[in-house]
């Protein structure tokens, strides 16, 4: 029986990468053990010569051939100092995500606050139901045009030159409009806020899976 086993389609990737990674090492690591020898044998004028600066970044790239060659090494770094210089890695690392989320979060609160609970009905109705229709009243034409001037909404091809006046009074606005990829995003942010009637026959069969499951699943 033959003991053959067969690779898997990310070997050769990762036997190339370091390869990539080995040959690398090897011409940053020459260069500077060759510019090292060279001040140590008086080869290299003193006024050509790199300063302590330009020597902290050599012991850098000295760092990265390391890094290069045995980078599971610096995945369990914490913190390392080189040259008076204190790099923290993998705490700073996690400090960045926490600001990037609490600023996620803060701007998911603003999108929220800035629609007010009766024009997120009408974007829901608008994107999720077979029907829809238009009740021509100032407010209400108002809303509307919120929804579209935002971005939320947009006309669909064909009727770009509809406008939300008396003469779409009782009209199906799902026939004339859509939810933008914006509009998707905002209705995903508050899905909990979706009007409990959008549910059974009123719901369209063609909505992204995520907002059909949820909806279906109402009573």
């Amino acid at each position: 029986m033959s003991n053959y086993i067969p690779s898997k389609p990310g070997d050769s990737k990762s036997s190339r990468r370091k390869f990539l990674h080995g040959i690398a090492a090897i011409v940053l690591g020459v260069s500077v053990l060759a510019y090292t020898v060279a001040v140590m044998t008086g080869y290299l004028e003193e006024k050509r010569r790199i300063d302590a600066i330009n020597l902290a970044l050599i012991a850098l790239a000295l760092l990265y051939v390391a890094w290069l060659l045995m980078p599971e090494v610096f995945d369990r770094l914490e913190l390392f100092e080189l040259a008076g210089f204190k790099l923290e890695l993998r705490q700073r690392v996690r400090e960045m995500e926490q600001i990037v989320s609490t600023q996620d979060k803060r701007i998911d609160q603003l999108i929220q606050l800035a629609m007010s609970p009766i024009i997120f009905k009408h974007l829901c109705g608008i994107a999720c139901c077979k029907e829809y229709l238009y009740q021509h009243m100032t407010l209400v034409q108002r809303e509307t045009y919120y929804l579209k001037d935002h971005g939320f909404i947009a006309l669909k091809p064909g009727h770009e030159t509809v406008e939300f006046d008396e003469r779409l009074n009782k009209q199906n606005l799902v026939a004339v409009a859509e939810a933008t990829a914006a509009g998707w995003e905002i209705i995903r942010l508050r899905k909990g806020e979706i009007p409990e009637w959008i549910k059974g026959d009123w719901l369209r069969r063609d909505l992204p899976t995520d907002i059909l499951e949820a909806l279906s699943n109402r009573r």
